[in-house]
């Protein structure tokens, strides 16, 4: 049970928290801005997920915007706190920075017969597979969460044909292609001049 010591305790913690005004990143990954309670002067600290201060600025009439020390661009996590002239603070409000860099190239082998293409990108890319002379889709597929993928290809690629593979990551960002060269796989000839000779026993060519 409760004191009522303890109550009033509680109701100054809750006192002194401050509303979290919203936040959100530039595109550009080198601001920061968010709106929230008008009768409020105070600072936001921007911090990363370690808890490090990247940067801060004023809030005043329930705004702020300012400009970070450094861009944000590949889905970093940041986290704006509001506090007041008397050291009264906000919860931490979480934005996720922009990703606006493209996927590495994937790399890729084919087997041996042409039937399959292996490989590795990003982590969840969608893979894409384009013959090159004609632009036409192959095959696609989605890469593990390690960035794993492997493709069967139907009909397989055996005379040395050349095509491109690319990954588009979660940001519909798209990576240059890879360009790789099917194998050439030489069969054998088929006999000829077969006869069946004595009595159904033998078969020469």
């Amino acid at each position: 049970i409760m004191s009522n010591q303890d109550i009033t305790n509680l109701n100054a913690v809750a006192a002194s928290i401050l509303p979290s005004p919203n936040f959100s990143i530039g595109l550009n990954g080198l601001s920061v801005s968010g709106q929230g309670a008008s009768g409020i002067t105070g600072t936001v600290t921007i911090t990363n997920e370690k808890g490090e201060i990247v940067s801060s600025g004023p809030y005043m009439l329930g705004r702020y915007t300012f400009n970070l020390s450094k861009p944000f661009l590949n889905g970093e996590k940041l986290f704006a706190t509001l506090t007041d002239g008397n050291g009264n603070s906000s919860l931490p409000v979480g934005a996720t920075a922009p990703d606006i860099t493209p996927p590495e190239p994937p790399s890729v082998v084919f087997n041996a017969a042409g039937s399959n293409i292996s490989g590795v990108s990003e982590p969840d890319a969608r893979i894409k597979i384009v013959d090159s002379a004609s632009g036409r889709i192959i095959a696609t597929a989605i890469a593990d969460k390690d960035g794993t993928d492997s493709v069967t290809i139907k009909p397989a690629l055996t005379n040395g044909q050349e095509i491109e593979v690319t990954a588009m990551d979660l940001s519909d960002l798209i990576s240059e292609p890879a360009v790789v060269k099917a194998p050439v796989v030489i069969l054998p000839k088929s006999p000829t001049d077969v006869e069946v000779v004595d009595g159904g026993t033998t078969v020469t060519g």
